[in-house]
């Protein structure tokens, strides 16, 4: 991981693809990430969570997101941040994020969130990471 990346990281950047996939900047509840409800996170419920939120912020549908595409659909986010966010983001360098981009950070999320390491993210732990990193 490079300086720059790194750098955003610690600063709760790397929370962007679930922030930008929620409802505005803030994070999502714990229950609308918690599918089977049994009271903590997998990283697949959480993969599951960013994909279907991307599919919700691709207004063209044609499987990539844009900066136009994230500027409208977080009020807080400019085009140009958005851009910037794209540019972090891109593996290919095609300027759009496809749905697998957009959750690339997901284990690494995780692995944040997971605090005592047991592969699921409780609802005390989802807290502390959005009291930490979200609002």
């Amino acid at each position: 991981m490079n300086n720059k990346r790194l750098t955003l990281a610690i600063a709760g950047v790397i929370l962007a693809p679930l922030m930008a996939m929620a409802e505005g900047p803030n994070l999502p509840s714990f229950d609308e990430v918690d599918m089977n409800s049994d009271g903590g996170l997998s990283q697949q419920e959480v993969r599951n969570y960013v994909d279907k939120r991307s599919r919700g912020v691709d207004f063209n549908r044609n499987g990539q997101v844009d900066a136009t595409e994230i500027a409208e659909f977080v009020p807080s986010m400019n085009e140009r941040q958005a851009a910037n966010y794209i540019e972090l983001m891109d593996r290919d360098g095609d300027d759009e994020l496809s749905y697998d981009e957009m959750a690339q950070d997901v284990p690494m999320l995780f692995k944040m969130a997971d605090a005592d390491g047991d592969g699921k993210v409780s609802r005390a732990e989802f807290d502390a990471t959005q009291a930490r990193y979200g609002h």
